[in-house]
């Protein structure tokens, strides 16, 4: 499936998500929070980590955030986060360094193999990643969730009028 169609796809079910526009919205910030922090193997373990106790819509929080870390912008998110991250933290880490980290995940034999590569990190990629992966994620999850709970706040609207009036014609 051609990632246009696969965009298409998840925005879709998106639209068809039944639940308050303040739970769908959380969700879909959550899922954009998630997908932009440099957490691979981490992921859904992060939305739900998040979500279950905001009572956010999961489904929604899942579609956002593996859309969001989508096989061709994981790359970028990751550039993006050493970017921030180099900027914020005093100890620099290095691309190859990253990249040779990245490949010892890549490599690895499922999620243990995935945690035992991670676990040998030294702390210093680990702190660069995260401090970059938030002051890009936190922000977007926030603009991401004003402009879900706009859109699904008035899809309610909408909805709610139409009941109104085949009650009325009816």
């Amino acid at each position: 499936m051609s990632l246009y169609r696969r965009l298409r796809y998840n925005l879709l079910k998106l639209r068809g998500l039944q639940g308050s526009p303040q739970s769908l919205a959380l969700g879909c910030g959550i899922g954009v929070f998630a997908g932009i922090m440099p957490v691979v193997p981490l992921r859904s373990g992060l939305i739900l980590l998040l979500a279950v106790p905001a009572r956010a819509n999961l489904l929604a929080a899942f579609v956002v955030g593996h859309t969001v870390a989508n096989p061709f912008v994981v790359a970028l998110w990751y550039f993006l986060a050493l970017a921030c991250g180099n900027r914020l933290v005093t100890s620099g880490v290095s691309w190859d360094r990253v990249q040779a980290v990245m490949d010892q995940i890549q490599g690895s034999a499922g999620l243990s193999g995935s945690l035992s590569a991670l676990a040998n990190v030294g702390g210093d990629i680990i702190l660069v990643l995260l401090a970059g992966g938030s002051v890009m994620a936190l922000p977007a999850g926030v603009a991401t969730y004003f402009l879900a709970l706009r859109y699904f706040a008035g899809r309610a609207q909408l909805t709610t009028a139409a009941d109104s009036s085949e009650n009325s014609a009816g």
